[in-house]
């Protein structure tokens, strides 16, 4: 679903297996397209949220100043 949307460009997430709480972070060209998709995927996140049994989601935006993304990435398993 994320890739559909207009602008986007990355998503990243991360998980602190000891503490249970994670984050996850998506990259869009523009403030506009990010608030666009915001709409969009309200639903899905919400599915997210009942699905891995969170307590609460948070949504901030942040100007990104400074990216590098890898094409590729490996995950130890």
């Amino acid at each position: 679903m994320l890739e559909t949307q207009n602008g986007f460009c990355g998503s990243v997430a991360g998980m602190d297996a000891h503490s249970g709480r994670g984050i996850m972070a998506t990259i869009f060209d523009s403030r506009e397209n990010l608030e666009a998709s915001d709409i969009a995927i309200a639903g899905l996140r919400e599915q997210l949220r009942a699905f891995a049994e969170m307590a609460d989601t948070t949504v901030d935006a942040f100007e990104l100043v400074l990216s590098e993304l890898p094409t590729s990435v490996s995950v130890a398993q």
